[in-house]
């Protein structure tokens, strides 16, 4: 018998004894789940459903508009500015800057900078040179990404501790 002969020999019983041990593995874990699932059945946290994945992405204007309707019902006292230019804040800014989605004010000062972006453009310069100007003026700075649900009750919790 050759070298080639022993090895693949070798490899055959270690590929069976291994088979057996995953299998046996399997077993077990079938069978331990099956008894958790039974004890242990928990809904899901309110917390798992804010960011589910919607099967559409929403667009730039229906989040911009669902954001408005939240601030307006649930924070009335806030005066709200649409497509606020950066260098409103900062006149050294890049000129390619992208505008702020909304500026939310209280009695006159900015209290909240939002920016509605997309997984693909959040960490773009232009999203980024506006985000810097925002923040050396010391004003707070979310973001909200089209791509997740952003439910209303998720944005309004969110938003509430910039804004009350």
């Amino acid at each position: 018998m050759g070298f080639l002969d022993k090895f693949s020999k070798t490899i055959n019983i270690v590929g069976r004894t291994v088979a057996k041990g995953v299998e046996s593995a399997l077993e077990k874990t079938a069978n331990t789940s099956a008894d958790n699932t039974a004890t242990q059945s928990q809904p899901a946290t309110r917390q798992e459903d804010s960011f589910k994945m919607p099967a559409q992405p929403m667009s730039e204007e229906a989040l911009l508009n669902r954001l408005r309707a939240v601030i307006g019902n649930d924070f009335p006292e806030c005066q709200l500015q649409v497509n606020v230019v950066a260098i409103t804040f900062d006149p050294t800014v890049h000129p390619m800057a992208k505008p702020l989605s909304l500026l939310v004010s209280k009695a006159g000062a900015p209290v909240l900078a939002i920016a509605v972006v997309t997984a693909n453009n959040y960490r773009s310069m232009p999203v980024v040179s506006t985000k810097k100007a925002v923040e050396a003026q010391k004003i707070p700075y979310v973001r909200f990404f089209c791509e997740y649900e952003n439910r209303t009750d998720y944005i309004s919790n969110r938003l509430a501790g910039y804004l009350k």
